[in-house]
């Protein structure tokens, strides 16, 4: 309670008009976590009071465009197709205006022959393309297996050594490129 004895509600204290308190109330009985903040429910309320001043603000719009006094379902249909941050909102969430007649969508234009006949052509490309793909796949699926073959022939037919690995720490200086760059030297050498 303030001083004066009035109590002040959450959205007055936040500077809302849609219900905080109803809010939090209906995320608690929803179960949708175990812990909340106070903060959650004031940020949830002043976002949908932005949505809702934002949709109304355009259905105006429109109502003002058909030369209304009032907002009709009609003009919130438009104002969620003019706007395209509504527009997206709404098709996520699958909302249909009661009322607002049906939603307009572009009319198809019509297809002329070329573009079939471009079409066509295309569509046989493709599977001309995948066909070509496809018989390359097997003749490498079948020269592997004539490899595959020969190696296990091969294998059979010379019996394999064994090796023994050294125990022995590398040597630093026993690179491959050390020799070569003795060798470079040598040859250098001997051409003078």
């Amino acid at each position: 309670m303030s001083p004066r004895g009035k109590t002040v509600t959450m959205s007055e204290r936040a500077g809302l008009v849609f219900p905080v308190k109803k809010l939090s109330t209906f995320v608690r009985s929803q179960g949708y976590s175990k812990r909340r903040g106070k903060t959650g429910s004031v940020h949830m309320a002043g976002s949908m009071q932005h949505l809702a001043e934002i949709l109304v603000e355009t259905a105006w719009d429109c109502a003002a465009a058909a030369k209304c006094d009032r907002i009709r379902p009609k003009d919130v249909q438009r104002a969620l197709e003019i706007d395209s941050d509504l527009a997206a909102l709404a098709s996520v969430l699958g909302v249909r205006v009661c009322g607002g007649g049906v939603a307009r969508t572009p009319k198809p234009r019509s297809v002329t022959k070329a573009e079939i006949k471009a079409k066509k052509s295309k569509r046989k490309a493709e599977r001309k393309a995948v066909a070509l793909l496809a018989a390359a796949a097997a003749a490498v699926v079948a020269k592997s297996k004539t490899k595959a073959a020969k190696a296990a022939k091969a294998a059979r037919a010379v019996p394999a050594k064994r090796t023994v690995p050294s125990l022995s720490p590398a040597v630093e200086g026993d690179d491959d490129g050390d020799e070569e760059e003795e060798e470079e030297n040598g040859d250098a050498e001997m051409s003078e």
